[in-house]
């Protein structure tokens, strides 16, 4: 395929169980435990870590506010000590930035994005096949596959309306522009190997903050920000 995609598709990637003939300079990386083909562009970092029954990648970049100075090959590092999907969510907690994980362990395999799908991700399930692709964008995946587009009137009426505008074009749910490709939504991960969407936050109700709890709670808070505002600082140069 033609170099455009360095530049239509920046900084992106795609997931597949079958490979395909990706984009000029596009870095490939076979996920053994899931029998998972990534690609991944040239700009778009990415760590890629396994140890006995599990695999981890993870593209983007992510921080911890409790030890800022941590990397993503060491956050991910930490995260490899998971054997279960829950412990591998529940590390994930404290975590911010604009990352997406696939996890893989001996039950199966997994998209879990950030909470608020800042890295967003988009999936296709053959109907006929147990194909898959699983990208950052639609446009991306239609390079593969054919996509038809929704012919819901209402569903236009909706684009076209100033409600979507307000929401910066973003859609209400799992829908996209066509019938067969989803996106995953925040707080939310997808078990590939069942081909389901599950909610990872929050699993319980959440509790009514008491009036003895706002101070405790704003301490901690602000750690958090202080936490994560030093990490970005050690990583990149930003004016404030």
């Amino acid at each position: 395929m033609s170099s455009y995609a360095t530049y239509i598709f920046r900084r992106q990637y795609l997931f597949t169980n079958q490979p395909v003939e990706i984009f000029e300079n596009w870095k490939s990386i076979f996920l053994e435990k899931s029998n998972i083909y990534t690609y991944v562009h040239p700009e778009l970092d990415f760590v890629h870590l396994k140890e006995g029954e599990v695999e981890i990648l993870m593209l983007g970049y992510a921080l911890s506010y409790q030890v800022p100075e941590k990397t993503d090959l060491q956050i991910t590092q930490d995260l490899l000590a998971n054997k279960t999907l829950a412990d591998f969510i529940q590390g994930t907690n404290a975590l911010s930035g604009r990352f997406l994980f696939l996890y893989a362990n001996a039950q199966g395999s997994y998209i879990v994005p950030d909470p608020m799908t800042m890295r967003k991700a988009y999936y296709y399930f053959d109907k006929n096949s147990d194909r898959f692709l699983i990208g950052s964008q639609c446009q991306l995946i239609k390079q593969f596959v054919e996509l038809e587009k929704q012919d819901d009137p209402e569903f236009w009426k909706f684009v076209d309306s100033s409600d979507f505008k307000d929401l910066a074009n973003f859609m209400i749910g799992d829908e996209t522009y066509y019938k067969e490709a989803k996106q995953l939504m925040p707080n939310h991960y997808l078990d590939i190997t069942k081909k389901e969407v599950k909610r990872f936050f929050p699993t319980v109700a959440i509790p009514t903050i008491k009036k003895s709890e706002i101070d405790v709670l704003a301490d901690k808070a602000n750690a958090m920000l202080y936490g994560f505002l030093k990490a970005i600082i050690l990583r990149k140069k930003i004016s404030m």
